[in-house]
């Protein structure tokens, strides 16, 4: 089982940025590799639709 740090993709979790291309590149990630777990920090992340 794949885990990750969405913060390995970019994502900031500071309140003012877009982390939707972070959150879509991660989750990605751990579907290619056959599922997994994805960790989020604490912090505020905003998004899109993903």
């Amino acid at each position: 089982m794949t885990t990750v740090s969405v913060i390995d993709f970019g994502a900031i979790g500071d309140g003012k940025s877009i982390n939707t291309i972070a959150f879509e590149k991660a989750i990605q990630h751990i579907k290619k590799s056959g599922g997994g777990k994805l960790i989020v920090p604490a912090g505020i992340y905003y998004t899109g639709a993903i």
